[in-house]
């Protein structure tokens, strides 16, 4: 090789902290979100019966609880079960928006939030959640839709949301979310909210639409996956013959080379265990200098019992 000649660069793997999305992820989320802000824009207008605006400002990646921290004195969180995830996310609010929502909802004029003896916007109270609990779930009701076909997270309000202190805020920090802040425009108001969701979330989420894509678009059941991939992993397999039985002193009297009678025929058939779990029966047979288990019985379609097995632990 000449002096003169160089060699290209090769593409390289996007340098991520750990527990942060890839930008490729990032994109697929904010897809899911212009997805979620369509469908809750259009129901807040029929809810509101005032035109209403919704768009994406942006994506950021922090951990949960800055995120939390980071949001102005007198925002409102509602808390949303992701089951069947143990997880949640978060919508956030801020008072102007929420005063704004009551005032149309109670045909008032607008007006600017009232403030607290220390000129702090006051906070939402009880009443005035309860009245906005139908406003919230126009939101939680457009991520279910939205999510649906990535992952169908329950996305339910949480009773705690709605508490005088609002839900619990996780204080370690130690779990990553995705923030994304949207803009909306209502009657007049100019104003935000923000979106927090766990990253494994968004992970699970931008792997499920990756794979439904692949394959010119065909998407390839999540079972027959997993099943494919793990089809050179090794089970442990038992023959067991049911039946038999001994009673507690003999058992304890017995010596190296007593044969037992255990009271079947020598053609009994056996259960066979995968992983401790009865999947087909047979007999034994001989099979050159070893003894072979021949298969009689099935307890089922072994592709279809493990599919479902799998499906049940995820």
């Amino acid at each position: 090789m000449s002096p003169q000649e160089t060699i290209p660069d090769e593409p390289g793997c996007e340098p991520l902290p750990a527990g942060q999305l890839a930008s490729n992820a990032v994109a697929t989320i904010e897809e899911i979100h212009h997805a979620f802000l369509r469908s809750a824009q259009n129901e807040l207008a029929d809810l509101l019966q005032e035109p209403v605006a919704m768009n994406l400002q942006g994506a950021k990646q922090m951990p949960i609880a800055a995120s939390m921290r980071g949001t102005a004195s007198g925002d409102r969180a509602i808390e949303l079960d992701l089951a069947p995830l143990a997880a949640s996310a978060y919508l956030v609010f801020p008072p102007a928006l929420l005063f704004r929502v009551l005032d149309v909802l109670l045909g008032t004029p607008p007006t600017a939030p009232a403030e607290d003896e220390s000129g702090k916007p006051r906070a939402v109270t009880g009443i005035e959640l309860f009245i906005l609990r139908e406003f919230f779930e126009v939101f939680a009701k457009s991520l279910r839709a939205a999510w649906a076909p990535v992952y169908p997270a329950a996305f339910i309000q949480k009773p705690s949301s709605f508490e005088e202190d609002g839900p619990a805020i996780p204080e370690d920090g130690s779990e990553s979310a995705l923030v994304l802040r949207s803009g909306v425009e209502l009657s007049g108001l100019m104003g935000d909210f923000v979106l927090v969701l766990p990253t494994f979330l968004a992970r699970m989420a931008h792997l499920q639409s990756a794979a439904a894509v692949g394959r010119e678009g065909d998407a390839e059941p999540m079972g027959g996956s997993i099943l494919r991939s793990l089809g050179s992993a090794t089970l442990s397999l038992d023959a067991v013959l049911q039946g038999a039985t001994i009673r507690i002193r003999d058992l304890l009297t017995m010596t190296p080379g007593q044969v037992l009678t255990i009271g079947n025929s020598e053609d009994s058939s056996f259960d066979c265990l995968v992983n401790g779990k009865p999947q087909f029966t047979g007999s034994l047979v001989p099979s050159g200098e070893r003894c072979a288990l021949r298969i009689e019985t099935l307890a089922g379609s072994p592709e279809g019992q493990l599919t479902s097995e799998l499906s049940a632990e995820r």
